[in-house]
């Protein structure tokens, strides 16, 4: 497992389960067996939120043969969505997901606040979702710096914001982290405006305002470098804001991390493709150590969009359902995304991951939202950046 996960195993399947788990593996295991695909044999069966995973251990010879055949097993199985079939090299098994009819879904309070929630050990971590083993993944901000999100409208995108944002909220106060949220549909973030933790105040819904943003978040990148390069010079070595912030002197500033969140990237290139395309690129290049994070999301995983140049300074990607191959090969660089089912399917990608990891992602309500923030309106006072609020609104 890549080193952003933590788990907790649970294999057992309820015994209400147990006549749908074996008539699903007869049906694979004779429709392979039509296609002279033999010596099939079903390692173990896995029950996650939204799909039965099976294991199935055969010879090498036969690993392309199965894979091929997904869609005769979607069939013969009655899946109208599709079914998702991958080689999974722990195991040295092929992995078959097939949708079952008891989906569940996790709220985000009980999976922060489950017993093995990074949240007690780790800052600057939220939780990713819930895999088809059932185990918790966390994500910290500190190993991927910046996130590629993709999806169709009404598939969790949105929904995996919020419940990144409120987390990492809760988890630390407005003098260890900030916020730029990018909105240019004007409606997704309106709660958030006054929120204690927002770096200039309120949510930018303006492209030029946006455009702004992000030029002021580079200049601040630059900025940050210099303090940190005068702290070295000064005798106290840092490469990164954790190293600065730790060795701080009498009337020096902590800088906290800042997290920009940008909701429909696609609309922001639209506007002004060439400046939105080279601060990004600075910031993806550059900006790890000085403290900068990029979560960047997108309905339209089109190559004008998600450049090769974005791609390449991004690769940790979640990509929640898709409308065809081609943008799940946009996102992933492989097959998939255009399999899930709705309601936060996902698929998630990483440096040290030999493939994309299904999962489900958290339900957050808006009374969670509402709820958080007036906690943290309540426990925090509001302190934004004026020379922030000045850069931005000037346009």
């Amino acid at each position: 497992m890549s080193e952003n996960f933590t788990s907790q195993q649970d294999e057992n399947i309820p015994k209400t389960d147990d006549f749908e788990k074996e008539k699903i593996a007869s049906t694979i295991t004779k429709t392979l067996a039509n296609f002279n695909v033999k010596n099939v044999q079903i390692d173990k069966v896995k029950k996650g939120l939204s799909c039965f995973t099976y294991y199935l251990r055969c010879p090498q010879a036969s690993v392309k043969k199965i894979l091929y055949l997904e869609s005769e097993l979607a069939a013969a199985l009655d899946c109208p969505c599709g079914l998702t079939s991958y080689v999974d090299y722990d195991s040295k098994c092929v992995c078959v997901d097939v949708p079952h009819g008891n989906r569940t879904f996790i709220d985000r309070r009980d999976m922060v606040s489950a017993p093995d929630s990074l949240a007690k050990d780790y800052s600057f971590s939220f939780p990713l979702g819930v895999n088809s083993a059932g185990e918790n993944v966390f994500f910290r901000l500190e190993r991927a710096p910046h996130v590629l999100i993709s999806g169709r409208a009404g598939m969790g995108k949105s929904i995996f914001l919020h419940s990144t944002i409120l987390s990492l909220m809760e988890q630390n106060t407005p003098r260890d982290i900030r916020f730029i949220l990018i909105d240019l549909k004007q409606t997704e973030f309106l709660d958030y405006d006054g929120a204690p933790h927002l770096l200039t105040g309120k949510t930018i819904s303006q492209p030029s305002q946006a455009v702004a943003a992000l030029q002021w978040a580079c200049k601040e990148m630059d900025r940050r470098y210099d303090l940190l390069r005068q702290k070295s010079l000064d005798g106290d070595y840092v490469v990164n804001i954790d190293g600065y912030n730790s060795h701080l002197k009498e009337g020096e500033e902590k800088l906290p991390k800042i997290v920009i969140v940008i909701d429909e990237f696609a609309d922001l290139m639209l506007t002004a493709k060439k400046d939105v395309e080279a601060s990004v690129q600075c910031l993806t290049a550059k900006a790890r150590s000085a403290g900068i994070h990029l979560l960047i999301s997108t309905q339209r995983a089109f190559p004008d969009v998600v450049t090769g140049v974005i791609k390449a300074n991004i690769p940790t990607r979640i990509c929640f359902a898709v409308a065809d191959e081609i943008s799940s090969r946009v996102m992933l660089d492989a097959s998939g995304a255009q399999k899930l089912l709705a309601f936060g399917d996902m698929l998630y990608y990483t440096l040290g991951l030999k493939t994309p990891v299904r999962l489900q992602t958290p339900f957050v309500s808006p009374e969670d939202v509402k709820e958080t923030l007036a906690r943290m309106r309540d426990t925090y006072p509001a302190d934004f950046d004026k020379y922030a609020e000045a850069y931005v609104d000037k346009t």
